[in-house]
Order: structure tokens, then sequence, then C-alpha cells
């Protein structure tokens, strides 16, 4: 009976959980936010369940309605702790989705007015980031956008779901997570319901799957915005698609050719590849800012890629939105008057040098009017009259500065002056004409940039805070490089000659061997060299009698005693032959050959002495020079003539 029970307990078990897994739960969610949608959707495919979407203006209705438990789930929803009271939440889902959208480029210092969601948490956040700001909720974003257009307020907080109104009605909107550090949002449910299906959601995101995926379909579901409203405004807009923008960008280096790289080359190739313009670099070899500069202004190209915006050049050209803040760096030669000064402005008795024309001129004539100053047609002459000791500080940008200490091939006596604050306040942008069609390019140009990874583009061309360690090491490993190679070559080298000592010497006697003598003599044997043919007189009765290791042992001492008495080159040619030479006869000669022909040798194994004996042949002086076969068949023949005398 209790088998039944149990049984039964489990049937029931397996049902409800059947029941659970398709029941159907009502999610409150911001009108057009289609991230928390596809969210909620992936869930539902994965745990099998269902949900009802329900869309609403603001987040004071949805909090409002999961409270009473109309509502089950809302998502993009910040955590707070009087929040915590009343709702459950997942772990973080993804950062936060809303954007901040101006009508300028959003600039801290120049909003005043914030309007921000209903019940969201931005109101309180932006208060504690901007103490001296003026903030406002509202419920309905199509007027908040009204007061925006009429510049009642300088900005507004509204999710992804408004972006593209916001941008087909011209604003501009930027991430509020790429300007303020804040908290990632969540999924949440009433305090103490769905604890359950909370806990299976909490298992798919710590899978982080489902983050990598929504991710992904947020950073889409922009650039297809900002692509279609880019679309759009260029469909309305005066430019020809097929015309050619002609554009330059500066030339940092005198290297005999164009420049073809570089972070403002690469952002308008890009940028012009998203627009669908055909874009042409059309810089001379080596052409001075100056140069280049002057070819926009008498409106010669369509664009110049990079150029610092100043209120006086406002005047003369149209500019895109900033996609880069130049950081001034003063260098001078390393050691000069260290942290002496600690504004430019006491720089009044340096002579300072800059590129003419360009913007780090016209900030240091502003900070220092009516000074003369050193003017180069380039970077390259400037950073060389430093270096001459012709100039005592110099401007130039940080990424500039770093390329330049990263590709020279040595270590420039320089250093950034540290103590003198150079803070700048602008950016640098793409400079257009200053007509109808260069504003239209401005506009597009601008609009473009964020599809671009800006970022990772300035990253990859600009900074390396520490060239001079890379360089040092780079220097390092170089030398690494060049020692490792040496010692290979030596190793080798010394492999070689092992070789040819095994195939020129005699193992046994360590004399030279046949092939030695013959290498030494190829070109014939010279008139005046002594040559001296020996062996061992009843060397085969000492192998015979005692065994061949004994006549091994007298044929090293026989080496041995030649090399004692003998002052020229000895060779053994094969068992108890060998040639002596010597390059002319010299007195001692005789004396030397009389020692060579009898020695003592001692078998130790016995104690038994034997005395040995050798037959030589030997010619001292011939009339020309001889090759070496004949000469040691005659020398042989005498040999044997004193062998046989020696046994008669």
């Amino acid at each position: 009976m209790n088998l039944f029970a149990i049984l039964y307990l489990i049937l029931l078990l397996n049902i409800d959980y059947a029941f659970a897994k398709n029941e159907t739960y009502n999610v409150g969610i911001i009108r057009s936010d289609k991230i928390s949608e596809f969210t909620f959707k992936k869930i539902a495919d994965e745990l099998l369940i269902n949900f009802n979407f329900h869309y609403y203006e603001n987040y004071d209705d949805i909090l409002y309605l999961l409270n009473t438990e109309y509502l089950d789930f809302t998502a993009d929803i910040t955590y707070t702790s009087e929040r915590s009271s009343f709702l459950d939440f997942t772990a973080p889902v993804h950062t936060d989705l809303s954007y901040i959208f101006t009508k300028n480029k959003f600039n801290k210092s120049t909003v005043n007015k914030f309007l921000t969601p209903s019940g969201s948490t931005y109101h309180d956040f932006l208060k504690l980031q901007f103490y001296n700001k003026s903030f406002d909720t509202y419920h309905d974003i199509d007027t908040a956008f009204d007061y925006l257009q009429h510049d009642d307020v300088d900005a507004v907080i509204g999710n992804s779901g408004r972006l593209e109104v916001a941008l087909n009605k011209g604003f501009k909107a930027e991430r509020v997570s790429s300007v303020f550090d804040i908290t990632p949002v969540s999924i949440a449910t009433k305090h103490g319901k769905n604890a359950v299906l909370l806990d299976e959601i909490n298992r798919l995101l710590s899978e982080n799957e489902l983050q990598h995926q929504v991710a992904n379909i947020i950073n889409k579901n922009e650039y297809d915005v900002r692509l279609k409203s880019l679309r759009q405004k260029l469909a309305s807009s005066s430019v020809n698609i097929n015309h050619v923008i002609q554009f330059k960008v500066e030339d940092l280096q005198q290297d005999g050719s164009a420049p073809i790289n570089g972070l403002s080359f690469s952002l308008v190739k890009r940028v012009c590849f998203i627009l669908g313009f055909k874009c042409q670099l059309v810089n001379g070899v080596d052409e001075s800012w100056l140069d280049i500069y002057n070819d926009l202004d008498k409106k010669s190209i369509d664009m110049l890629g990079a150029m610092v915006i100043t209120d006086s050049r406002k005047d003369k050209f149209y500019f895109s939105e900033p996609y880069y803040k130049p950081h001034l760096l003063l260098i001078s030669r390393a050691g000069y008057k260290k942290n002496q000064y600690h504004k430019v402005s006491e720089l009044v008795g340096e002579r300072i040098g800059v590129v003419e024309a360009d913007y780090f001129e016209d900030v240091i004539t502003q900070l220092l009017p009516k000074k003369p100053l050193y003017r180069f047609s380039s970077q390259d002459k400037m950073i060389e009259a430093l270096l001459n000791g012709d100039v005592d500080y110099i401007p130039i940008g940080e990424g500039n500065f770093n390329k330049l200490m990263t590709t020279e091939r040595r270590i420039l006596p320089v250093s950034q002056a540290k103590s003198i604050s150079t803070e700048i306040y602008t950016g640098v942008s793409m400079a257009f004409q200053r007509t109808a069609l260069g504003k239209d390019y401005a506009m597009l140009f601008s609009e473009a940039l964020p599809l671009v990874n800006v970022k990772n583009v300035v990253n990859f061309h600009g900074l390396q805070p520490d060239w001079k360690s890379a360089l040092l090491a780079e220097k390092k490993y170089i030398r690494l490089t060049q020692l490792s190679f040496a010692c290979v070559v030596i190793l080798l080298l010394l492999f070689t000659y092992y070789l040819y000592i095994q195939a020129t010497t005699d193992l046994l006697s360590k004399l030279g061997n046949r092939r030695a003598l013959t290498r030494r003599f190829k070109s014939g044997v010279k008139s005046e060299c002594v040559f001296v043919y020996m062996d061992i007189n009843n060397f085969k009765s000492i192998n015979d009698n005692y065994g061949h290791h004994v006549g091994d042992l007298v044929l090293v001492a026989l080496a041995q005693h030649i090399q004692r008495n003998w002052p020229g080159k000895a060779y053994r040619i094969g068992g108890d032959e060998f040639v002596l030479t010597l390059n002319k006869i010299e007195p001692e000669v005789s004396e030397s050959f009389k020692h060579l022909q009898r020695f003592s040798f001692n078998i130790k194994e016995t104690g038994e002495k034997l005395d040995i004996s050798v037959s030589a042949g030997i010619s001292l002086k011939r009339s020309k020079t001889t090759s070496l076969q004949d000469l040691l068949r005659d020398i042989d023949n005498k040999m044997y003539n004193n062998k046989t005398s020696k046994q008669n």
C-alpha cells in the first residue's frame, strides 16, 4: 500500500511540474523595448513556458502593477534597496540600455537640465553625479522630445526603443553606460513570488550564453537603427553619392611617399564605406600641413581627414563630430630644466618650435601672445631642430609622440616636460568646405561615425604609453637574437671543424691520415720539401707473437716517438706505414732522422722489452715540383732497398 501511495505522489508531482512548464506569465515592458522582449522569448524557449507581453509608457505603471501582482515579471530594471523591499531580482542580464538624447553632442559642462523617465532610478543617480544641475521627470516621451526640440531642456534620458524616433528627429544619442559608470539591469518579480522560476532564470544567466546573445542583439539593434536613420538622411540630402570625395590627411613623416595609413585615413575610409561614398586620397608626396590646410581653404579638396576645431576655423569650415581628443605634450631635450616650469605661460624666456598653421601653434599663441615662435613646415623638421638645440620646447600630440618613439630605430634624447600642465578642451574632427554640400557632408559623416568602432581604431593607431621600455625591450630582444644566431654559427663552425679533424686524422695514432696528406700536396710537392717514407721492421711478427692489441700500442708509441723527434708534419697512411714531411732541409734533420730509426717498447702485461727498428726511404731535394704519387713511389723503393740491405 505504501508503494502505491509513493507512486501516486510522484505522478502528481510530475503533473504539477508539467503544468508549471506550460504556464503563462505576464510581463510588463516599456513600449518598443525589443531587447527585453527578445530576452523573455529566449527564456521561454529554454524553459518551455509562455510570456504575455504588456506595454507601458513609464516604469511607474510597471512597478505598481508588479506590486499588485497583475504582472509577474519585468526586465531592464535597476536594483535599489528601496525596490528590493517589494521585488526579487535576478543576477544582472546586461548593461543599462538607456540613451542620453541631446541636440548637440553630449557635454557634461554644457548640459544643465535633464528629463528622466518617471519611475526610473536616473533622477536620483544623476543628482549624485551633478549636484548643480536641475532634473525633472516625464511620463510621455513625445512631450519630452518637444521640450528638447524647443530648448526647454538640454538632455532627455530614454530607453533603446526611443532611439529610432530620436535619430529621425535629428537628435544625438549616446548610451548612458558610455558616459557614466551605471549599474547593470536585471529581471524582477514580486517579492516572494515565482521563486523557482527565478532560480531557473538565474541558472540560464550563469551559463553566460543568454547575456552573450543579448549583447549581440543590443549592438546589432543599435547599428541597424542608426544605419536606417543615416540612409534616410542621405536620401533627403543634396549629396550626389557618385561624386568622388577628394580628401587629404596630415603627412607626419617626410619619407618620400604619400601617407596611406594612420588614424584619420582609416576612419575616413571606414565612414566612406558605410555611407557608400567614393573617397579618394589625393595627398602629394611630403606635403606640409600648411599646404594641405590651404587646399581645403581654397576649396581645392572636399575634406581634410583630421583638424582640431577652433573658433577661428569654425568660420572657414564645417566639422563632423569630434572623434578624438588630442593630448598635448610639451617635449624638451632629455634633462632640460626638469620640473622648473608648471604652466605654458611661464615659458616666456624659452625658444618654442611649432608646425606652421598647426592647431598647437594656435594654442601656444593664445597662451603666450606676442611671443616669437620658431615655425617649421613639418613635424620632422621641428623635432630635428629640438635635437640640434635650435629650440628648447616643442608641442606634439601624445599619439604622434609615441608613434615617433616606437618607429625610431634609436632612443631619441628627448622627454616629456611632465610638470607643465597642457590640458586641451577641444577635439579632432573631419573638416569640410564651408558650402551647402560641405554642411551635408559634415552632418552625414557625424551620423556615420557612431557606426564605426572609433575607440578600437584610435587604440590600434594610438597610444603606447611606455614607449621607452618597449623600445629597450625590442633592442634587447634583437641583441639576444643576434647573440643566439652567433652561438649557432659558432657551434656550426665547431661541428664542421670536428668533422674535418675526424676526416683528416688517423684515430689510432692521432697523426694526419692519407686524406690529409693528399689534400696538402694535391698541387704537387715542391722541390725543396723533405719527404721520409718509413715502416716498422718485422711488424707482422709482433702482431703474430704478441697480438694485434700490442701491435696497435707499438704504432701509437712510434707516432709519439716521431712527434718528439721530427720537426715537421707526420702522417700514418696505412698499417705500419708513415710519411714525414718538412718544408725544407734543416741542419738538425740528420740528427732527428737518426733518433727515429730505433726505439724501445715495454709490454706492460709481461714486462717484456722490445727493440723496435724502422726502415726508411728519404728524398731531400729534387730538381722540380713532383706529384705526390710519383714521389711516394720513389721513396717507397728507397725504403724497400733500405729494408733489404738491413736484412742482408
